[in-house]
């Protein structure tokens, strides 16, 4: 083994104080987070959006129907001789601008759910 200088000593001294005092950060921290951890929950609610860039219609499941809205949307489709199949929401899903809303008749059970003033 061999003998260490005064300046190993010093080095590794200072290595072992700056791995202490690190230590104790991490340690409050620790503590900090487990304080917010035990919080209680309030009313808080939160609205988590998702960007789907470039849009997203789900096969047809909600469109709009104003004229320039839907030229576009046959446009884009290109759905030829087939007609789109779709079932009126209702008087309560008028979208911003006045705006009326439709959904595929593969989705019967969710109108309800678009119609509710709620949903916009």
């Amino acid at each position: 083994m061999s003998n260490a200088t005064r300046r190993e000593i010093l080095r590794r001294a200072t290595a072992l104080s700056c791995v202490g005092a690190a230590a104790s950060t991490f340690g409050l921290q620790l503590a900090t987070m487990g304080s917010a951890a035990a919080q209680t929950a309030t009313g808080y609610k939160a609205i988590v959006c998702i960007f789907l860039f470039g849009g997203n219609d789900s096969n047809n499941m909600v469109l709009a129907t104003d004229t320039d809205s839907w030229n576009r949307y046959t446009a884009a489709r290109q759905t030829g001789a087939t007609p789109i199949a779709l079932m009126p929401v209702g008087t309560a899903a008028t979208l911003p601008g006045g705006t009326n809303a439709v959904t595929g008749r593969v989705l019967p059970n969710n109108n309800g759910a678009y119609a509710s003033p709620e949903a916009w």
